[in-house]
């Protein structure tokens, strides 16, 4: 609107948010922060002026905000630079060789957890880091590095933001136990499921 620099308050409202149209990868940030058109690559930060993300996109069905907004987080903004300046156009997340799926209700309660969370091993390859660390199908995610697993999406996002090279330390739920395995995070092998997130 031609009125210079804005700047404009508001809260997270959501982390992990994916399946909003933007990008297939997910991962955004959701707040209420006014963003309107024009506003994208601004910067997203928290109440000590440090950068939490960059301003993407929003829900709108004038064109104006309506309190939903979403931005890159931070992190992965970092990835992508680092990917870059490399000379790339993708960046890799690390490959552990399992694949998620959700924890329905119904899991939920066959486990005897209280509530749905986490992720759920659908498949282990048993050569692959995971495998190998201990990790078997019907097992949950419940954390990673010491931080709350609440989703596939969470996971997803968590791992993307790892680097190749170095391990990680998940929490899992197996056969009503609770245990601790360090898995190391690899590059995809070829022939693996594609592992990139493009720029």
């Amino acid at each position: 609107f031609g009125v210079g620099q804005t700047t404009t308050s508001g809260i997270v409202s959501a982390l992990a948010r994916s399946h909003i149209g933007v990008s297939d990868s997910g991962y955004f940030i959701q707040t209420d922060a006014a963003i309107n058109p024009g506003n994208s690559g601004g910067a997203l930060i928290n109440m000590g002026g440090q950068l939490v993300g960059i301003n993407t996109a929003i829900y709108s069905r004038s064109g104006g905000s309506i309190g939903i907004g979403f931005a890159i987080p931070s992190n992965m903004v970092r990835a992508f630079a680092d990917a870059a300046k490399a000379g790339l156009d993708f960046f890799e997340r690390p490959y552990i060789g399992a694949e998620f799926e959700l924890v329905t209700p119904q899991i939920a309660e066959s486990l005897g957890m209280e509530k749905p969370t986490g992720a759920l091993v659908s498949s282990v390859e048993g050569s692959g880091p995971a495998g190998k660390a201990g990790l078997k199908p019907g097992d949950v995610i419940l954390s990673l590095n010491n931080t709350p697993v609440e989703s596939i999406e969470a996971l997803d996002y968590r791992m993307a933001t790892l680097s190749i090279g170095t391990k990680a330390t998940f929490v899992v739920l197996s056969k009503g136990q609770q245990a601790t395995l360090e898995i190391p995070l690899e590059r995809a092998p070829e022939g693996a499921k594609p592992s990139e997130v493009t720029l």
